[in-house]
């Protein structure tokens, strides 16, 4: 059996670095997110996504979410990122974030640091250092169905939602001790 992941909207490429002068505004979110740990932190982002429902896809929902990451932050280090404000193409549904973080940690991660939340439960892929597109959703035989992470590179992780702003009006996010 043939299984399609539904990558929607959005790829890792709209999830680009601002230029240092650039602010949130527009069709674009400044996501801010920096490592206050001692060790390196590995990020995934979920973003909230309104489905075009005229595809001929069964059972499809009126929203997902698409995970994206591995984004590596030293420690000490700040990123930010600009992301797609809108989780529709009408531009009239502003888009939820959600952020899981972790550290390599100790014996093969059996001891290491994770940054969760039970907001959403999201797939992550196991192999840090890539970059990867995972979604809530995944096709199968021309129906939608919840993405259950049964691949073996996947995991289900718990994600929390990212609503604070900082006074620059980004969403922030401080992967702290």
């Amino acid at each position: 059996m043939k299984i399609l992941l539904l990558f929607l909207a959005i790829s890792i490429a709209n999830i680009a670095s601002p230029p240092a002068h650039a602010q949130s505004s527009g069709d674009r979110q400044e996501v801010k997110l920096c490592n206050r740990h001692s060790e390196t932190v590995y990020v995934a982002v979920g973003l909230g996504l309104v489905i075009d429902r005229t595809a001929e896809i069964r059972n499809m929902p009126q929203f997902a979410v698409q995970y994206s990451g591995w984004y590596e932050l030293a420690p000490g280090e700040c990123q930010t990122k600009r992301i797609p404000k809108y989780a529709d193409r009408n531009r009239k549904t502003l888009r939820s974030f959600y952020i899981y973080g972790e550290t390599k940690g100790l014996f093969g991660g059996a001891i290491k640091k994770v940054w969760e939340g039970k907001d959403h439960r999201g797939c992550m892929n196991r192999k840090r250092g890539s970059e990867w597109v995972s979604a809530s959703l995944k096709v199968v035989n021309g129906a939608a169905i919840s993405n259950r992470c049964n691949d073996d590179g996947e995991f289900s992780a718990g994600m929390e939602a990212l609503n604070h702003k900082n006074a620059d009006g980004q969403l922030y996010y401080n992967f702290g001790g």
